[in-house]
């Protein structure tokens, strides 16, 4: 620690740009008054610019991602093009939650339930950031419960549920959850019982590794840099060696000049990933023979999740249940279904787990 930069014996103070005090953390007058003050960008790099600092203050402004959309197409202009900052975009101008200033959290938990979750929701999430406009989930049993719809409804919080058993539609859960796993495997091989204490360490790492499908660590995309690991304290590296040495406005310039190249980093990964997920799209759908089905279609849903078996029948299960009466065809390849008594489901199921199903003569009443 610097003796230079630290203050004691006060109740608040100034910290790059912020003002820290009892009650919290405040964007500070300056801060605020560059805000009421600052033109709308002509260029793209001074549109690049405005990125940055917004991301300087995403803390405070919920939903950014979605309220700065209309930036990305002016980002994206090439040189010989006209750069026109438009009404669309002046309303959007300072707002936002930036794509990559979310990543994986985890809490050990025995039995997953809706109270769990709920509480999950609010200490990791509204505490931290605000009240989200829209969540964002598989079709688990936690997530369609009454307690759940109830609590988002109380918040005012767009519950939104990708098509159940759909595996494709949350991959990117899954592929946290195996990459998780396999850390907390190798560090709890002599004793298993303690991975719920290994956890932080495996999200660290997790956070702090390269991810091939954006080509850098999540920790970067969030900061804008590396994190500072403990042995560089110990052994002295250049940086840290570097930063004791500056001053608060010599600092201060730098982060500024930091999250410039992190707004291009952003941009940069969130490409790779859409490139990515193209290819894979392309592949899956090379396989995949899309099955169609009319409002009135009798079908069959497959037992979920696949290769589930009941106890009472072994691997003599069966694979399929119903018959269920197709009601509502919706995007993606999803329906709505009902019992034949008129019940309906509570949710809409992917196509690519019902069949057609033909009546038999017993069925048809011959």
């Amino acid at each position: 620690m610097n003796p230079k930069k630290c203050a004691f014996g006060v109740t608040a103070g100034q910290f790059l740009g912020f003002l820290v005090h009892e009650r919290g953390i405040e964007i500070g007058l300056k801060s605020q008054e560059a805000v009421r003050t600052m033109q709308p960008p002509t260029t793209k790099k001074e549109l690049q610019r405005l990125i940055g600092k917004i991301n300087f203050v995403r803390r405070f402004i919920s939903n950014l991602s979605g309220r700065i959309e209309p930036f990305m197409g002016l980002v994206k202009t090439k040189s010989d093009d006209e750069f026109h900052w438009g009404q669309n975009s002046s309303r959007r101008s300072m707002t936002s939650n930036d794509y990559f200033t979310k990543w994986v959290e985890a809490v050990p938990m025995k039995k997953v339930k809706s109270e769990d979750v709920i509480k999950f929701v609010k200490e990791h999430v509204i505490h931290r950031f605000g009240i989200p406009q829209t969540i964002t989930t598989d079709g688990g049993s936690v997530f369609v419960s009454k307690e759940f719809r109830g609590f988002c409804d109380d918040m005012g919080i767009k519950l939104i549920r990708s098509s159940p058993y759909y595996a494709q539609a949350n991959g990117q859960a899954e592929a946290s959850n195996q990459s998780l796993i396999k850390l907390i495997k190798r560090k709890i091989e002599e004793n298993p019982r303690d991975w719920h204490e290994k956890l932080s360490e495996a999200l660290w790492a997790y956070r702090m590794s390269c991810h091939g499908a954006i080509k850098t660590s999540p920790y970067q995309l969030v900061y804008g840099q590396e994190a500072v690991l403990p042995w560089e304290i110990t052994a002295g590296s250049r940086r840290v060696t570097f930063q004791d040495d500056l001053t608060a406005d010599e600092y201060a310039t730098l982060m500024s000049d930091t999250i410039e190249d992190a707004t291009e980093l952003r941009l940069w990964s969130l490409e790779k990933i859409k490139e990515n997920k193209a290819r894979v799209a392309r592949a899956y759908n090379k396989k995949v023979r899309p099955k169609e089905f009319q409002v009135g279609d009798l079908v069959w849903e497959a037992v979920l999740p696949l290769g589930t078996r009941d106890k009472a029948y072994g691997k003599w299960s069966p694979n399929w249940h119903g018959p269920y009466k197709v009601i509502q065809a919706l995007k993606g390849n999803a329906y709505m279904l009902e019992e034949l008594d008129g019940q309906k489901f509570p949710v809409a199921v992917n196509g690519q787990h019902l069949k057609k199903y033909f009546p038999s003569m017993w069925d048809d009443g011959h």
